[in-house]
């Protein structure tokens, strides 16, 4: 099979979610294939997603049935494949082993991104942000990056404590994380964290004001 083909079979795979458990050792086979093919633009060639890349998302997108894989993809997120991250979220968000490593991936700024990959730390914010329905304390390492000097990183973060302010379990610790982080820390800190909640289209004035109890959080 080309390169090609095995990246659209694995995406296949993954669309049939656990229906095709059957092939989750292939999947798992997959995850050492680390060719990605290329097409060419303005007379550029352009790197694709690795194969072990959708083949961890396809992993993932089987959800608690592919627990076979779990170390495999615990591997393959210390070797820099960002969505095996998410994976290990949605399979196994009960165990601690997969908790730590996604702290650790989150803070660690030598894996960067492949190609037309995600940013690694990108996919450690949106693993920990699945891990929250399942361990509360997710949210307070995302909270760490709240001001990271990374924009892209720094916005993520700000944006699951936005989505998880209302509605949710996690609502009053995300409100209390947002409003710790207007009022304490650097200057430099605060402001960055203001200006990720303006790209939110929130105000940080309302969220102070819902910090403190008041009745309403207006969104311009």
């Amino acid at each position: 099979m080309t390169v090609d083909d095995r990246r659209k079979a694995a995406w296949a795979l993954g669309k049939l979610g656990a229906r095709a458990q059957l092939a989750i050792p292939a999947l798992i086979q997959a995850l050492e294939d680390e060719e990605a093919g290329a097409w060419q633009t303005n007379g550029r060639r352009v790197l694709r997603d690795r194969v072990c890349a959708i083949a961890a998302g396809a992993l993932g997108e089987m959800g608690p049935v592919a627990q076979d894989a779990v170390g495999p993809l615990m591997e393959s997120a210390r070797f820099g494949v960002g969505s095996a991250l998410s994976a290990l979220a949605r399979i196994a968000p009960d165990r601690d082993d997969v908790f730590e490593l996604l702290q650790e991936a989150l803070m660690d700024q030598s894996k960067g991104r492949h190609a037309s990959e995600y940013d690694y730390r990108l996919e450690a914010v949106w693993a920990l942000d699945l891990l929250c329905e399942k361990q509360l304390k997710a949210l307070h390492v995302v909270a760490r990056v709240m001001s990271d000097p990374d924009r892209a990183v720094r916005d993520e973060a700000v944006k699951v404590m936005v989505n998880r302010r209302t509605g949710s379990s996690s609502a009053p610790i995300a409100l209390a994380l947002l409003r710790e982080h207007l009022t304490k820390g650097t200057l430099s800190e605060r402001a960055n964290t203001a200006a990720s909640l303006a790209m939110q289209g929130i105000k940080s004035d309302k969220v102070l004001a819902k910090g403190c109890r008041m009745k309403r959080f207006l969104i311009r």
